[in-house]
């Protein structure tokens, strides 16, 4: 079989993108190593520049990413318009399902059970 390789990358809340090693994706929490990126990480100075690596560099990503950029749709939306294959939900679909309100009220019109839930202004 063909040898398989998996690269590891870090996107903080600033949107600066890092290569790190994969005994730091063993770390409890980002906030562990954070603080020594700029040191033990291979940074990028743009997501332009990250996406160019990605395109040169990777077959397939695996977006493992919470919370803004990586449920909204964001880091979908730069894969898919650097042609970068990814799994898992498409940007559209992912913009949709993170405001919760919302994809519940659009699942319950199509007749899904949802719980009852209610919006808080």
């Amino acid at each position: 079989g063909e040898d398989l390789s998996v690269s590891c990358y870090y996107i903080d809340s600033e949107l600066n993108a890092y290569a790190i090693s994969s005994a730091q994706m063993y770390s409890n929490t980002p906030a562990d190593f954070d603080f020594k990126l700029d040191s033990l990480a291979q940074g990028f100075k743009s997501m332009s520049e990250f996406m160019e690596h990605l395109a040169s560099s990777t077959d397939i990503v695996f977006p493992l990413i919470h919370g803004r950029f990586g449920e909204d749709g964001g880091i979908q939306d730069l894969l898919e318009k650097t042609g970068i294959p990814f799994v898992g939900t498409g940007s559209k679909e992912a913009r949709r399902a993170f405001d919760k309100y919302n994809a519940s009220m659009e699942l319950n019109n199509r007749k899904f059970v949802t719980i009852p839930n209610f919006l808080i202004q």
